[in-house]
């Protein structure tokens, strides 16, 4: 699965050049380290939870759950990427554009907006 990024706005309008392509196919990539992962089982379920919720996102609580369980969690499933991350990156990625120009929305979904940060100048194509 490919996620291309041309560019992003920050917050002060300014734009700054991003990651152009992640590849993800099971392994992360940091730099040129490759690290494969196994989730436990709560990881696989909190993991399937979320990419049922993916296409949903934007419903409901759901940003406001993905948020709060990034509050505490440096990925989706915890300290390590899975696939979950970039399936819903996907999806949220395209709603972030949107906070940006608004500072409650900025300080309301915060954990994700530093998620996507993290994807964006972390993993590496």
């Amino acid at each position: 699965m490919d996620i291309h990024i041309s560019q992003v706005k920050t917050a002060t309008g300014q734009q700054r050049r991003t990651r152009s392509v992640w590849e993800y196919k099971g392994t992360a990539r940091y730099g040129k380290q490759h690290t494969t992962m196994a989730l436990t089982n709560e990881q696989q379920a909190v993991a399937s939870q979320w990419t049922s919720l993916a296409p949903h996102v934007a419903e409901n609580d759901h940003l406001v759950q993905l948020n709060n369980t990034l509050k505490t969690s440096t990925y989706v499933t915890g300290s390590e990427i899975a696939d979950v991350d970039s399936t819903l990156f996907k999806a949220v990625f395209p709603l972030s554009q949107e906070w940006v120009s608004n500072v409650e929305n900025v300080a309301k979904y915060r954990h994700i907006l530093r998620w996507i940060d993290l994807l964006q100048n972390t993993v590496e194509g």
